[in-house]
């Protein structure tokens, strides 16, 4: 058939679908139709929700849970007040009053207060949800949400007024006592199947910084290897997989890979328990993959195997310590936590410098050393008899020297390369104290003035003499 011009009309091109393909201005063909456009948008659409759930794999699992549980409790609020539109549509100045009045009548299923950091992990979680929504503004940064954290902050401080917060149930240190007696009452040691898997995880714990379970949980046989240093002497050097804080990101990796070195006394040598345990295991249970924490078998048929060819469970890894602290008697509430508790204390209060401590212990900053920065029950007692009044003279210089020991000190000798002291005289005493410095009485110094102070790196102190 012709067309106007009498010219024989080129068979127009059919899509896929059936349908003719139109033609543009020019009668050329378009390059992408509506139609496969719209395909293309779904293939987008379909990998960006495979790349979201390969991030979504790499997020801690209790964050995610947490989050989880907070979105669904505050999706209920919602609907209780009839509110039907999903948050991502909730204009920021209603989802803010929103926030604040669901904080604000947070209450545990038994209607009394919550913990006010509790508060804050309710806040905190909201805020991830709406970041992973892209919702356009910050819970904690953007002023729109001026209102909700003002009734976060007044509801803490309403908390605190109730006596809230002190951490009741705060894991406990172990102190060296606690320490002597597990060993004495064979919960530690070499000697059973149960006492050489709590002495393995004891020393990696307490010399590797673990937390409380998930890293025990994730370790595999070939983290750990047994190596020879220079000397001769044996170590084990720790190959760290992802934890809580170390993620991958280069501005966050250790200085050093941590390394847990032999002992003299070689019924507790964290290397000759490795050995034992290691001789004590499956063939099969000694690939480098394989999970390092495993079954325990409690009456063994023989003696050369002590462990079964399968995991340790999940349950009984979380609870090492405590089940460890009530066979051995220990009084105080002790979980997993409590080891890397003690590590934490017993360096700080050694004096060792708080950055070399973090490399070991994994924290990111300074700052997270805070909540370990504190007194012992031994050195807290010794406080109470000064100001009770029941020691004598020389008992009281003695608890002194006590509290004062693990406290950075400051000399007069000149300063070479930033290891030691200087002081300058004149009106202004100058010292530069470090962690390993040593305090002498100088002109202007007020005795017992920097006891229970923490220095981290060098610090100067001017003391003005003149008359007052």
């Amino acid at each position: 058939m012709l067309d106007s011009t009498g010219a024989i009309p080129v068979a127009m091109p059919m899509h896929s679908t059936g349908s003719p393909q139109v033609l543009d201005s020019t009668g050329a063909i378009p390059v992408a139709m509506n139609m496969e456009s719209s395909g293309s948008s779904v293939k987008v659409s379909d990998e960006k929700s495979k790349l979201n759930s390969f991030i979504k794999l790499s997020l801690n699992k209790n964050t995610v849970r947490k989050t989880c549980q907070v979105v669904s409790r505050f999706e209920s609020f919602l609907k209780s007040k009839g509110e039907k539109r999903p948050l991502s549509d909730i204009p920021v100045e209603t989802l803010d009053c929103l926030i604040g009045s669901f904080i604000l009548g947070l209450r545990k299923s038994d209607g009394s207060e919550y913990e006010p950091d509790t508060i804050l992990s309710y806040h905190r979680a909201l805020d991830r949800h709406l970041k992973d929504i892209d919702y356009p503004f910050s819970m904690i940064s953007s002023s729109e949400f001026k209102t909700s954290k003002q009734v976060l902050s007044a509801k803490r401080k309403e908390l605190k007024g109730f006596g809230r917060g002190n951490k009741p149930n705060k894991a406990k240190e172990l102190s060296q006592e606690d320490e002597d007696k597990l060993w004495q009452e064979k919960v530690l040691g070499l000697h059973s199947p149960e006492s050489l898997i709590n002495t393995v995880w004891f020393w990696n714990t307490k010399l590797l910084g673990f937390r409380g379970s998930d890293e025990s949980r994730q370790l595999k046989w070939g983290d750990l290897k047994l190596e020879i240093q220079s000397d001769e002497s044996e170590c084990l050097v720790f190959n760290e997989r992802l934890t809580k804080t170390r993620t991958g990101n280069t501005a966050h990796q250790r200085a050093f890979a941590p390394t847990i070195f032999a002992m003299e006394d070689k019924n507790k040598c964290p290397v000759e328990a490795y050995k034992l345990f290691k001789s004590k295991r499956p063939e099969c249970q000694l690939h480098p993959e394989s999970p390092f924490y495993i079954g325990i078998i409690y009456k063994p048929k023989n003696n050369m195997i002590w462990y079964r060819n399968c995991p340790m469970g999940s349950e009984r890894i979380s609870t090492f310590m405590k089940g460890m602290a009530q066979k051995a008697g220990l009084v105080g509430h002790y979980t997993n936590h409590s080891v890397r508790r003690t590590m934490l204390t017993q360096l700080l209060h050694a004096g060792v410098a708080p950055n070399n401590i973090i490399q070991l212990s994994g924290h990111k900053n300074l700052q997270s050393l805070n909540n370990y920065a504190t007194c012992s029950e031994k050195q807290q007692k010794q406080m109470c008899k000064i100001l009770q009044g029941e020691t004598s003279e020389v008992e009281n210089s003695d608890i002194v020297e006590s509290v004062k020991e693990n406290v950075p000190t400051v000399s007069t000798e000149p300063i070479h390369n930033g290891e030691s002291s200087k002081c300058v005289s004149n009106r202004n005493m100058v010292f530069t104290c470090n962690q390993s410095s040593s305090m002498t009485a100088q002109p202007g110094f007020v005795p017992g003035m920097f006891i229970g102070a923490v220095f981290n790196g060098p610090v100067t102190v001017n003391i003005n003499q003149s008359s007052h």
